[in-house]
């Protein structure tokens, strides 16, 4: 599970989940109520880059790392 939290009330956002190829792995249109929302992923153990944008083209790039 991702928790995402924002700055704006309600957000329009899309999710890119790449692994450290390039591969895209999750691609997921989400919307925040209340400052946040949450994602679940189904990930093998990895690392991974995760890019979060907005509805202004303003994107978040942080690394994602899995282990179970």
């Amino acid at each position: 599970l991702l928790n995402i939290i924002t700055k704006n009330e309600v957000e329009e956002l899309q999710i890119n989940i790449r692994d450290l190829s390039g591969r895209v792995v999750l691609e997921k249109k989400l919307t925040t109520l209340g400052n946040k929302s949450d994602l679940l992923i189904n990930l093998v153990n990895g690392a991974y880059i995760i890019t979060i944008s907005n509805a202004n083209n303003e994107n978040v790039n942080k690394a994602l790392l899995i282990s179970k």
